[in-house]
């Protein structure tokens, strides 16, 4: 280990050496090293090549960008260039504890699992790129395993047969969805919702009940689980907006069921409870999409040559993240418990089916 230490000090003190430095400006192969990556970020982004063109960018070892763990100087590794976080800090929408946990570290696979945009890439270049790794001590995103890291993990036998599986168990699901819902063409009872409504509401259950439960498991997950468990996570929210939209206008056009009896403030009650669930139905998905839009679409400096905007689209993507955080909290461990518990159970206890009246097959 003393060995080592040295080594790595040595190394500092020296630098690359001149074959190492001419190898990374020519992109001629280093002995013992493999060729350069064929999925790096210039190749698949090429407006990043713009950015550093012409840099004379000084290079860092690994042991060295390490010791940059503070918030005077916080750096970090992406696709084997280092960046200076400092400009980020108080602006990211990720919030300043994720970045300072991962300061002097290697984050080219967390960096990939949030699918940030060119625009966001050309961003941190321009602002925060400070160096790059040593050759020596550059990965190789060309390799199999490392690229299966960052695009995702190669599939096996079992995984793709579970892959298949679930997909015929959905097939099946919808199928017996769409059977039910034949089988069940009665006329409706004039104290039940129209059938388009109630089928409607059942699609923004499982949008909302998927997106709690997709971002309950991204916070758990790591890597590719993680990515897929946020791809889910916007699909479901996606789908509980489109519900939400398709339901608003098919109830103003039909006739609504009397309202179970009981007491005014009891009424009162449900009656906000409602309100909040459209509220929340509309809100969240609107905040997750505010968000992406202001990290990838929204135009800044690249487009109007102004400065100012990009640190706006920071700052409303953060509060449109932060926002949709805190609805997320509140829906998750107030109204849902409230909500469904009382629901439930209150008007289960009165002899009231309130699941009945709602369901699509009845």
């Amino acid at each position: 280990m003393e060995l080592r230490e040295l080594h790595d000090e040595l190394r500092r003190l020296e630098g690359p050496s001149k074959e190492e430095i001419q190898a990374v400006k020519t992109a001629v192969k280093v002995p013992g090293k493999t060729d350069a990556p064929t999925l790096s970020e210039e190749n698949r982004f090429p407006k990043l090549a713009e950015i550093s063109a012409g840099k004379d960018l000084p290079f860092f070892s690994r042991a060295e960008v390490a010791k940059h763990n503070t918030a005077e100087e916080p750096y970090m590794i992406i696709h084997n260039r280092v960046y200076n976080l400092k400009p980020l800090l108080g602006s990211h929408p990720g919030g300043d504890d994720i970045l300072m946990s991962k300061a002097g570290t290697d984050c080219t696979k967390d960096f990939e699992v949030f699918e940030h945009s060119e625009k966001a890439r050309v961003q941190r270049d321009r602002d925060m790129l400070v160096g790059q790794l040593v050759p020596a001590e550059n990965t190789d995103w060309s390799e199999s395993a490392a690229v299966q890291q960052v695009v995702g993990e190669e599939t096996s036998e079992i995984g793709r047969y579970l892959k298949y599986k679930v997909t015929d168990v959905a097939v099946a699901a919808l199928a017996w969805y769409l059977f039910k819902t034949f089988q069940n063409r009665k006329p409706l009872s004039q104290f039940t919702y129209s059938r388009a409504l109630r089928h409607l509401h059942l699609i923004m259950a499982v949008g909302i009940f998927g997106a709690v439960g997709t971002a309950q498991a991204a916070s758990y997950s790591e890597g590719q689980a993680k990515k897929q468990m946020l791809w889910w996570h916007k699909q479901t929210g996606i789908l509980m907006l489109v519900a939400l939209v398709f339901r608003v206008i098919f109830r103003m056009q039909s006739g609504i069921p009397p309202r179970f009896p009981g007491n005014k403030l009891v009424q009162m009650i449900e009656t906000q409870s409602l309100r909040a669930f459209y509220a929340f139905a509309l809100l969240l998905p609107v905040s997750g999409i505010a968000n992406e839009y202001f990290l990838k679409w929204a135009p800044g400096s690249d487009k109007t040559g102004n400065a100012e905007d990009d640190r706006r689209n920071d700052r409303l993507a953060k509060q449109s993240i932060d926002a949709h955080k805190v609805l997320g909290k509140v829906l998750q461990y107030a109204w849902l418990p409230f909500h469904l518990g009382y629901t439930t159970l209150y008007h289960y206890s009165q002899g009231r089916g309130v699941v009945r009246k709602v369901s699509p097959f009845i």
